[in-house]
């Protein structure tokens, strides 16, 4: 089955796999590296190692760390050895998350959600629905665009959090 690359990490992730896609010139530090192991393949594929990828010219190990970081990430995506996020589905109607980073929890409709001691990096995701009773809602102060955040009747809520900064999504749903 062929999936056509839509997003310019697609393409890029795309020609680093060996397949052929949109030539783009590298504008971010991740398309660049990518852009790298693309080359380093000879074909367009992946026979690039971090170790090989990129020879380090500066004597600022930090510099280096960053550099081959950065390809190790990169290498895992492509290898599709990138942690895949941790998923839970939550049944109760009351719940408490400890959140843990890189983890998404899909809740149905809930009465109440507090969120207890939040990772403070990484990201995680938590979905849930307010029925026809808004929900009832407590969220730490460490957790910034949570502070006046209060769940309105009949809405699907998206709350993305990364790093202890949070983004919500909101969606109306019909109360039939």
């Amino acid at each position: 089955m062929a999936i056509t690359p839509i997003t310019r990490k697609e393409q890029f992730l795309a020609r680093a796999a060996g397949e052929s896609g949109v030539e783009l010139d590298p504008i971010t530090r991740e398309e660049y590296y990518l852009n790298k192991i693309a080359e380093g393949g000879g074909g367009g594929g992946g026979s690039i190692t971090v170790d090989t990828a990129l020879s380090p010219t500066s004597t600022n190990p930090v510099q280096n760390k960053a550099v081959y970081a950065a390809l190790a990430n990169a290498a895992d995506i492509v290898d599709g050895k990138q942690d895949k996020p941790i998923e839970e589905t939550i049944s109760e109607a009351a719940v408490e998350i400890t959140p843990e980073a890189n983890a998404i929890y899909h809740c149905g409709e809930l009465t109440s959600l507090t969120i207890t001691n939040p990772p403070s990096t990484g990201a995680y995701s938590i979905v849930f629905t307010s029925g026809s009773t808004p929900t009832q809602t407590t969220f730490p102060a460490t957790i910034l665009g949570l502070e006046d955040f209060a769940a309105e009747a009949n809405t699907i809520y998206e709350i993305n959090v990364l790093d202890n900064r949070a983004v919500v999504g909101s969606w109306a749903v019909s109360s039939s």
